[in-house]
C-alpha cells in the first residue's frame, strides 16, 4: 500500500522532532494512530488548504485524492482491530464538540465513524465529562490505557479529538522474567546506572547487523512476534551517544532494513521489562512540524467539517492529544526451561543503556509503535 512509503517518512519527521525538541526522557508514540487522526482532521480542511497539510503528511504525490488516504487508512485500521489476541494492540479514537454556534456536518461525522471508528459525541460542558471522556478510552482499550488528564477542556472549548493506542508484543520466543534485577545505563552514563528487570531468552532466533554511521557503530537486531509484527532495536557501541548521527542519516524507517548485511543468528537476548507512556499535544507538534495553527486559526477552514463558520470566529480546540503506551514482558504462561548458569559475552546480546526501535507489521508494511528509550526507573526496594 502507499500509505505505507507516507506513514514511515512523516513518522520518522515526528520522531526528528520529538526527539530534538522534546524534554522528556523517552519518546514514544504510535505512527500509524497519529498519523490516521492527522489525516483525519486534515479531511475537514477545504482543498485549497488541505494540499499544504497532505505535503508534510506525505500524501500530495502519492494519492490522487485525500478519499483515496482514507479508505487504505480505513482498511489497515479494520486488519490491525481483527488481528488474533496474541499480539495486544489496542486504539481509541474519541470526536466531540461542544455546541455554542456552529453545527458539524453529518458527512464528516460519518466519515470519523465509518472509516476511522471514531466515537463521535456532541454534548454540553461540565466537569464530569472529563472523566467521562477517560473511562470512554479506558473502555476501548480494554483498561490498557486509563487515568487521563483533559484539563484544557472547558467551557470555551469548542471540539477536542483524542487519539490513544496500546501495544504489547506476544513475541514468537517468549521472554522469561530474570530472578534479579540488572543495570541499565541510564543516559548511557556509567554514573546512572540503576537496576531494572529484565527479560531474558534463550538462543533467541533473530537477523543481527552492525552498521556504521560517521565512524560511529550501531548494533541493530530484529526479532519477530506473532500475528506478522517484527521489532526492530538499534543501540550504538559507545553507552553515552547520542541518537542524532542515526536519525539525521535517514528519511524513513524503512532506510534501516536496507543498510548492512544483516545475518541470521541464535543468541541469548536480555531486553528490559517495561512498560512507557507518552503524551502528544498535537497543537505542539503541528506548530514544530510547520503546520502552525492547524487547529485552530482563522487561516484554516473547517468547511468540510462545519455547517456554517461562526462569522469567521476562531474555533477552539480543547485538546487534541495522542497517547501512547507500550509494553514489554514476560510469557505469562509457567515453562521450565533449562538455563546455564553461567552466560558467555559471545553468546549473549543485552540491551542495558539508551535505544532506538520501531515496530512494524510485515504483511500490512505498517509502521505500529516507535522511540527511543533513554531512562529507565530503579527497581523500589523493599
Amino acid at each position: 500500500m502507499k500509505t505505507s512509503c507516507a506513514v514511515s517518512k512523516f513518522s520518522l519527521n515526528v520522531l526528528k522532532t520529538l526527539y530534538f525538541n522534546s524534554s522528556e526522557e523517552n519518546v514514544v508514540f504510535s505512527p500509524f494512530g497519529l498519523y490516521m487522526m492527522m489525516n483525519a482532521l486534515a479531511s475537514s480542511q477545504c482543498d485549497e488548504k488541505l494540499r499544504a497539510i497532505q505535503k508534510i503528511l506525505e500524501t500530495e504525490r502519492r494519492f490522487i485524492d485525500q478519499k483515496e488516504v482514507n479508505e487504505e487508512l480505513s482498511i489497515i485500521l479494520k486488519a490491525l482491530e481483527n488481528l488474533s489476541r496474541e499480539s495486544i494492540f489496542k486504539i481509541a479514537s474519541v470526536f466531540g464538540f461542544i455546541s455554542h454556534s456552529f453545527e458539524v456536518k453529518e458527512s464528516f461525522l460519518d466519515l470519523l465513524r465509518k472509516k476511522f471508528n471514531v466515537q463521535t459525541s456532541a454534548t454540553k460542558f461540565s466537569y464530569n465529562f472529563r472523566e467521562e471522556l477517560s473511562s470512554i478510552v479506558s473502555e476501548k482499550t480494554g483498561g490498557k490505557i486509563e487515568d487521563l488528564s483533559f484539563n484544557k477542556i472547558d467551557r470555551n472549548t469548542d471540539f477536542f479529538m483524542v487519539n490513544a493506542v496500546y501495544f504489547n508484543p506476544d513475541w514468537f520466543f517468549p521472554f522469561d522474567l530474570e530472578p534479579s534485577p540488572r543495570v541499565f545505563y541510564n543516559y548511557g552514563d556509567e554514573a546512572q546506572k540503576v537496576l531494572v528487570p529484565m527479560l531474558k531468552r534463550k538462543d533467541c532466533k533473530m537477523y543481527r547487523n552492525l552498521m556504521s554511521i560517521k565512524g560511529e557503530l550501531f548494533e541493530n537486531i530484529l526479532i519477530a512476534s506473532n500475528d506478522n509484527f517484527l521489532t526492530f532495536i538499534s543501540r550504538p557501541e559507545k553507552k553515552n551517544l547520542h541518537f542524532n548521527c542515526l536519525l539525521n542519516s535517514m528519511t524513513m524507517f524503512d532506510e534501516f532494513f536496507a543498510r548492512g548485511t544483516w545475518r541470521f543468528c541464535i543468541k541469548n537476548l536480555i531486553i528490559p521489562k517495561l512498560k512507557i507512556s507518552s503524551e502528544i499535544d498535537l497543537g505542539e507538534l503541528t506548530k514544530e512540524l510547520n503546520m502552525e495553527n492547524f487547529l485552530t486559526s482563522t487561516e484554516y477552514e473547517f468547511s468540510n467539517m462545519l455547517e456554517s463558520n461562526r462569522n469567521g470566529e476562531p474555533l477552539k480546540m480543547g485538546v487534541g492529544k495522542h497517547f501512547a503506551v507500550i509494553e514489554f514482558k514476560e510469557y505469562e504462561k509457567e515453562i521450565f526451561r533449562e538455563y546455564d548458569e553461567e552466560e558467555h559475552a559471545d553468546s549473549t546480546i543485552e540491551i542495558n543503556s539508551p535505544f532506538f526501535f520501531y515496530v512494524k507489521n510485515r504483511r500490512l508494511n505498517i509502521i505500529v509503535f516507535a522511540g527511543i528509550v533513554r531512562k529507565l526507573n530503579s527497581i523500589k526496594k523493599r
